[in-house]
């Protein structure tokens, strides 16, 4: 005659569902779950890091390009006026946008930069080359224009103090072929600039 053992069970039904939903919520230690793993902040303060360059570069690029833009409609102001008072005014107004103009290169190169690195843009970049050299163009091509205006600027002040009337050579300085078509190029370089940075080629 057979007889059979009934093996008493270690836990019930109950009990192995709360277990797998403990595992669940602890970690799922041998239960085939990973480990759970603390959050990580690196994408929440990169994603920071990024909208923080974004944001500099595009204040430095309006400070940049309003100041330059603003310089060359002064300069070219002045061509048209025919007392040298009104001149020397114009030029004046230069003077105020000129470190506006070296605070927006330098904010829009160094938060270009900051950019360029956060979203793994290569500084071998065909494009960024191309800003490199017309930035180094705008450096030596200011320095020259802003001694001619200057010397431009003196002269209509000093005429404007001894009669205010304008002499050939104010009014050739102030229609000089050279400084017009420094301040164009200037214009021409930042505009390129811009286009750069826009679309990138």
């Amino acid at each position: 005659m057979k007889t059979s053992a009934t093996v008493p069970p270690t836990h019930t039904e109950a009990e192995s569902t709360w277990r797998m939903r403990r595992a669940v919520v602890t970690g799922g230690q041998g239960y085939g779950f990973p480990p759970k793993r603390p959050a990580t902040r690196g994408g929440y303060v990169r994603g920071v890091a990024r909208d923080w360059a974004l944001f500099l570069h595009l204040v430095g690029v309006l400070l940049f390009v309003g100041a330059s833009v603003g310089v060359a409609a002064l300069r070219l102001l002045a061509i048209g006026k025919d007392r040298p008072s009104e001149s020397a005014l114009l030029l004046r107004a230069v003077r105020p946008l000129v470190p506006l103009v070296g605070l927006g290169l330098v904010l829009t190169i160094a938060a270009g930069a900051w950019l360029a690195h956060e979203l793994g843009f290569p500084y071998g970049s065909g494009w960024l080359r191309w800003t490199y050299a017309l930035i180094a163009w705008l450096v030596v091509v200011g320095a020259l224009a802003g001694r001619l205006d200057r010397r431009t600027r003196e002269l209509a002040e000093r005429e404007a103090s001894a009669g205010d009337e304008a002499s050939s050579e104010l009014i050739r300085r102030l229609r000089d072929p050279v400084a017009l078509t420094l301040d164009a190029s200037m214009l021409a370089a930042t505009l390129a600039i811009v286009a750069l940075m826009v679309w990138k080629p």
